[in-house]
């Protein structure tokens, strides 16, 4: 490993940092208008041939130990994958050694993904980001090649140089703790059958079933008779794959990434190495997440699939058949995001945040784990806001009122269902790969008012920010408000005002009466 230093570099060129590239034996922070650039390149070239030994030696006991499986086990086409990744970041390495490092940063991103245990490469990429002021990321490239390799010095040395540029307190920010210090505990579990059992007069007359906190239900799914084997990635890249999905790249670990709309079979074909056509994101990190907001007869084809019956507290033909047709039905279903299939690799999940709906949900795991934590909303002030605390790994130095949180954590297995009320905090990781759930919302005697309030207020106001419906669609909106009311409340009272939109009479009146009349093809869910 070559590292110049500092008066080496600086010397004739003051603008021209020092650069310690540590890969493959490669010279660095060699500046192309440096006058003595070849005299100091070919004064190295003894100590390149002193160090190549013991660096094909160390690279020889690294395939050695991968075969004998003491570094884990060998994936899929990890010949290919490694032939591409050198490849790739050896064209970028000599773009980055030109000062071209903007340039340089996607193959070497790329090749971070193809290998994402190769600290050379995490270092380099690193040392990229470093000189492009993406300084942040960088600290955690180093930071992750550190864990993987403690003894790499280079490794200390680009860490140094980094302090350089940001301060000690913004380098610990975000490493957090773990395990946590905050209080946790396992949700409650409820019998698969018994819950199976149960309607929605008993949620009437107790609402406290599915309002007063999460519970888990283990092997729900092979309780119920659900054959979830039958769900696979190919399954539904096959009979699904021309709809389109979010497709989530660069993971949905933060509040402010964005998805690209993608057919599902392409996403889940590049599932695990998402390269092509995306050089210009970086997903360098593994962790792609792919949300399928799924239409009325494509979620039925899935419980047909499965053969699965839905609980009935599940379920919601016992209000959509009564003011929707079937293809409301579906623009309900994707204006609210009310059913879903979440698809994703290891480390994928979702920020911790409340659904801005307000909205009751439940959760099927169908392949893989994953971890989750829920905290009730009376911890609000513990957990900050939406995306701030990684409650999975908290920095309690940033956000010290964490430590004060008392909340929910469980690991979920295939077949497993998971159910949080409404205004609950989540947030998810999945540790296997692939990890498939089924995933839906609910109305209940808990939140039925609440979620009112929030569609009449995308319907009407000006503060709208998850859709845009027709009046003919919000029409039949306020019929199901007022079937809801007449189910959970008997008919009895009112639902709060909004200045921004016309009164809800809860009784409509003879002109009021909605037409949800259907065509025979809207018949059939």
């Amino acid at each position: 490993m070559i590292n110049f230093s500092k008066d080496d570099v600086w010397e004739s060129s003051p603008e021209c940092k020092v650069l310690r590239l540590s890969a493959k034996g490669s010279a660095e922070g060699i500046c192309p208008d440096d006058k003595m650039f070849f005299m100091r390149f070919l004064s190295c070239l003894l100590v390149i041939c002193i160090i190549a030994c013991p660096i094909s030696v160390e690279s020889k006991r690294k395939k050695s130990e991968t075969k004998s499986g003491t570094s884990g086990k060998k994936p899929k086409d990890f010949d290919s994958l490694s032939a591409r990744a050198k490849a790739l970041h050896s064209a970028a390495l000599e773009k980055a050694v030109k000062g071209q490092y903007a340039e340089a940063l996607p193959g070497m991103r790329a090749a971070v993904r193809m290998q994402p245990e190769d600290t050379s490469y995490l270092n380099d990429l690193g040392v990229t980001e470093m000189r492009v002021g993406q300084y942040e990321k960088a600290k955690w490239r180093f930071l992750k090649a550190k864990e993987l390799k403690p003894d790499f010095i280079t490794i200390d040395d680009n860490i140094k140089e980094l302090l350089k540029f940001i301060s000690k307190e913004e380098f610990e920010r975000g490493q957090g703790d773990f395990p946590q210090k905050h209080h946790l505990q396992e949700p409650k579990d409820l019998d698969p059958e018994y819950f199976f059992k149960l309607t929605v007069e008993d949620d009437i007359e107790n609402q406290e079933i599915l309002g007063e906190s999460p519970f888990c239900i283990r092997g729900a799914a092979q309780s119920w008779g659900w054959d979830i084997s039958k769900l696979t990635t190919e399954h539904l890249a096959e009979k699904f794959g021309h709809l389109n999905a979010d497709y989530y790249p660069h993971n949905m670990q933060e509040e402010t990434v964005h998805p690209i709309f993608f057919p599902l079979n392409k996403a889940i074909e590049q599932l695990s190495m998402p390269l092509e056509g995306y050089m210009n994101l970086d997903t360098s990190n593994p962790g792609t997440y792919i949300q399928w907001n799924v239409d009325e007869q494509s979620w039925r084809s899935l419980l047909s699939d499965m053969n699965a019956s839905l609980p009935p507290l599940f379920d919601d033909l016992h209000w959509t058949q009564k003011c929707f047709t079937a293809n409301d039905v579906t623009t309900f279903n994707k204006n609210v995001h009310w059913k879903m299939m979440l698809i994703g690799e290891q480390g994928a999940g979702m920020f911790n945040h409340k659904d801005v709906m307000r909205m009751a949900s439940w959760q099927v795991q169908i392949t893989g784990r994953k971890l989750w934590h829920i905290c009730s909303p009376d911890q609000d002030e513990f957990v900050y806001n939406a995306g701030d605390v990684d409650t999975f790994k908290p920095d309690y130095k940033r956000y010290p009122k964490m430590v004060n949180a008392s909340c929910y954590q469980t690991i979920t297995n295939p077949g497993d269902a998971m159910y949080y009320p409404r205004d609950w905090w989540h947030q998810t990781r999945n540790l296997e790969t692939p990890s498939i759930a089924f995933s839906g919302s609910m109305i209940n005697k808990h939140c039925h008012k609440e979620f009112a309030v929030k569609m009449r207020e995308q319907c009407y106001s000006s503060r709208r920010n998850v859709f845009h419906a027709s009046t003919e669609h919000c029409a039949k909106v306020d019929q199901c408000i007022r079937d809801w009311h007449a189910l959970y409340e008997n008919g009895v009272g009112d639902l709060p005002e909004m200045a921004d939109a016309p009164r809800l009479n809860l009784t409509p009146s003879s002109d009021e009466n909605i037409d949800n009349d259907e065509d025979e093809d809207d018949k059939e869910l």
